[in-house]
This record gives structure tokens, sequence and C-alpha cells, in this order.
């Protein structure tokens, strides 16, 4: 039982995470962006420094010593690229935004499946806003506004219904347990 209270936290966290990540493109889209290239861009240059000293204080050099100098000299380097030109990973972020939000839908469409499968008289709804999620994912991956605020707006509203059903599922799971004296 404390695994499903486990997974159930996590779920609900993830749920947040979401509807915060839409709050936010939906205030800031283009500060949100350059936040998310920053923190890339860092992340992956320091990483693939550490790759590179780890390479070179190694005292034996196996394959894997070969694979830490080149993967942490081209980590180091794509970060350098990400911090001093973040206009490359803007044009990417709808694109793997939109691909989190569809992963995501997918497996709530599949959640209202199971819904309808115990009986439950509303899960047309749950449903019918997975695939309006999916759609706009889609929609979004392929950018037809040209505008990445007005973009960042519309995907954070698909990240808000998105983190929403999340949450509204985690809740009628938590209730429906409750009920079943599994929780």
């Amino acid at each position: 039982m404390s695994i499903l209270k486990g997974s159930q936290k996590s779920f609900i966290g993830s749920a947040a995470v979401y509807i915060l990540i839409g709050i936010l493109m939906c205030a800031w889209p283009i500060g949100v962006s350059n936040l998310v290239c920053f923190l890339a861009g860092a992340i992956l240059a320091a990483g693939g420094v550490w790759k590179v000293i780890g390479y070179f204080r190694k005292k034996e050099f196996g394959f894997s010593g070969r694979a830490d100098f080149a993967v942490g000299s081209l980590q180091a380097i794509l970060g350098a690229l990400l911090l001093s030109r973040p206009s490359v990973l803007v044009e990417l972020v709808p694109v793997l935004l939109g691909v989190m939000v569809l992963v995501n839908s997918v497996f709530q469409i599949q959640v209202s499946l199971e819904l309808k499968q115990v009986k439950y008289l509303l899960w047309w709804q749950h449903l019918a806003v997975s695939l309006v999620c999916a759609a706009v994912a889609i929609f979004m991956m392929f950018n037809p506004f040209g505008s990445y605020e007005l973009l960042s707006v519309i995907l954070g509203a698909a990240f808000i219904a998105d983190g929403a059903a999340d949450f509204w599922t985690a809740l009628y799971v938590r209730r429906k347990l409750k009920k079943m004296n599994l929780l």
C-alpha cells in the first residue's frame, strides 16, 4: 500500500509541475524559453567539463575512458552553443514540449478507456479533454503560428489542461482505492 501512496504522490507532483510550467509559459513565454536554454546549456556544459576532467583523472583508460572524453567534449560544446545562441533551442522547445504533452495525453486517453471499462459514467469527459490536449500538442509541434509567444501561450494552456486532467485522475483513483480499502 505504501507503493500506491508513493506513486500517487508522484503523479500529483507531476500534475502540479505540468500546471506550473503551463502558467509560466502563458505568463512569460520568452522568459521561460530563455531560462530553459540557460539551464540546459549550463547543465550540459558543466556535465561535459566534468566528464573531460574525469577522463584525465583516470589512471586506467579503457573504452569508457575514451567515451567520457568524446561525450564530455561534445556535451561541453553543445552547452556552450546553447548558452551563446539560445535561439537554437527556442525553436526546439515547442516541439519537445509538444511531445511531452502528446505522450501524457495518450496515457490519459488510455486512462479514459479504462474508466469506461469500470463503468465510470463521465469517462467521456476525461477522454474529450485528453483528445483536445493531444490535438493541441500535435498542432503545436508543427508551429503553424510562426510566433513563439502565441505558441508558448497555447502550449502553456495545454500543459495546464493536461496537468489538471492528471490531478483529477489522481484524486479519482485515490477515492476509488479508499472505497476499496486499498489505501
